[in-house]
């Protein structure tokens, strides 16, 4: 695209060329010319003036029209690194969120589990001092019979 407009620019200063070289002829053959008078010559000269300026200005705006595109050409680049930027900073976020969300999960896992492990401890101690408490009585009981033998009453 940059290098149809640049062709284009090329053409145009061709154009501009030849009919500045036409004027420029027929300037001359209008100042050799015996037909023509003063007033015509005025006229002449007034159109190219304004030919001219015609031109001028349809260069100038074709610069600032070239200036204006390479302009917009730089904004959608920069606009185009900064959408791919912002994908990659959407798929790094999107990436943590899932990590997370699998931390989290795991965390939640782990509390039970040790709600769990408590639980059964707790269960442990109580069963332990029953089984201790039960276990005395047995002994107790076991001397007892024996010791009732060895003193009679």
């Amino acid at each position: 695209m940059i290098k149809q407009n640049g062709a284009k620019v090329v053409k145009m200063k061709g154009l501009l060329h030849n009919i500045q070289r036409r004027m420029r002829d027929e300037d001359r053959r209008n100042l050799f010319s015996y037909q023509e008078g003063l007033k015509d010559r005025r006229r002449l000269k007034e159109d190219r003036d304004i030919d001219a300026d015609k031109l001028e200005t349809a260069a100038s705006i074709t610069d600032k029209l070239r200036k204006t595109r390479q302009l917009m050409a730089q904004e959608v680049e920069k606009t185009s690194t900064l959408y791919e930027s912002l994908l990659s900073q959407t798929n790094r976020i999107d990436n943590t969120v899932e990590v997370h969300g699998l931390v989290g999960a795991s965390l939640d896992s782990g509390r039970r589990l040790l709600h769990t492990l408590q639980w059964r401890e707790s269960t442990d101690k109580v069963l332990m001092t029953i089984s201790l408490i039960v276990f005395v009585l047995v002994v107790a009981y076991i001397l007892s019979q024996r010791l009732i033998y060895l003193w009679p009453f």
